[in-house]
């Protein structure tokens, strides 16, 4: 035999060699992987479900409203879940009202009904935002605002009430409801009512964030607003009418950003809030004085008619704001 016949001997019994170690090596693996798979689902026997229902009222309270709303109709389980959503929004689509949104003579009642059932089954403190958009209830009485008001306010940390702007009701917001004790409201949101607050002791602490819209407060009631709200982080004001003059004392430390917005009768605005960094204005040519605040960076002023802007940005903003990163 000579040398090519060995060589081709030896290669047979490599090959061999070779076939053997993959048949070992895939029936190992055959093995090890019904053992896995066999030990995988007696540890899931043993485990059980990985979702508890405990979870669930944390799953659907990141559901928007209407996804969470179908799903309390799938099971109990989901229904009582969604007892606990953290927000509870009343308004021309959650009261299935017409596609005008106009509430039909004769079913007032109804709708009116259809929120004390949902206020009376609110109970355990679970909902934190409540938003009444009621701006389609034109013969409302203030008698039912109240009430409800009274129902929704103890627990919750944000309130948006959004009235009829006609003016016909002439609400007002019974500011009491803010500093008696239990309240724990941080954002409040009202449009289209009054707001007087007393000048007697009161005091607003909770309260970061505050957005007027047509409502009617007075240059010196908003005065002793912002003079008790001392936590007060974010002020909007925008079409407040009555305010000629806006003056924002030094004791809100904590007052970041103030946007005022078409308030025709106002001619000042003097802020003494040493960490306002954003301020935005939008309304005729007014005198402004924002302090020496070394935190203010970003200021938007858009004046009406558009030509004071040129001669007002040139002259007056220089001293307005003298750490100005960013106008516009």
């Amino acid at each position: 035999m000579g040398m090519l016949g060995l060589a081709r001997i030896m290669s047979m019994k490599r090959r061999r060699r070779r076939r053997r170690r993959i048949q070992a090596d895939g029936s190992s693996a055959l093995d090890m992987g019904r053992k896995d798979s066999r030990s995988r689902s007696g540890s899931a026997k043993r485990r059980g479900p990985h979702l508890t229902l405990d979870r669930l009222p944390q799953i659907i309270a990141l559901l928007p409203m209407q996804d969470a709303a179908r799903a309390a109709c799938a099971s109990r389980e989901l229904l009582q879940s969604c007892r606990h959503y953290p927000e509870l929004k009343f308004s021309a689509k959650t009261l299935a009202m017409d596609g005008q949104h106009n509430c039909i003579q004769g079913q007032m009642d109804s709708y009116i009904k259809r929120i004390d059932i949902a206020l009376q089954n609110c109970t355990g403190g679970w909902v934190k935002r409540f938003r009444f958009e009621l701006q389609f209830f034109h013969e409302l009485s203030a008698h039912h605002i109240n009430h409800w008001l009274d129902a929704a306010i103890p627990g919750i940390e944000e309130l948006t009430l959004e009235l009829p702007r006609d003016d016909k009701m002439k609400y007002k917001f019974p500011c009491k409801l803010l500093f008696e004790k239990g309240c724990s409201i941080q954002s409040l949101c009202l449009y289209s009512c009054a707001f007087h607050p007393d000048q007697g002791a009161c005091s607003f602490r909770n309260l970061k964030r505050v957005y007027f819209s047509l409502v009617h407060i007075t240059t010196e009631e908003l005065w002793i607003f912002l003079y008790n709200s001392l936590s007060l982080e974010h002020l909007e004001l925008g079409f407040c009418h009555e305010i000629a003059c806006l003056k924002i004392p030094c004791t809100l430390q904590l007052l970041n950003f103030l946007r005022v917005r078409q308030c025709n009768v106002l001619q000042i605005i003097v802020s003494d809030a040493p960490n306002l960094s954003t301020f935005h204005y939008e309304g005729p040519l007014i005198q402004l004085s924002l302090g020496d605040s070394l935190q203010l960076k970003h200021v938007n002023i858009s004046i009406y008619p558009w030509f004071n802007l040129f001669e007002y940005a040139h002259k007056q903003l220089p001293t307005v704001a003298r750490t100005l990163k960013l106008c516009s």
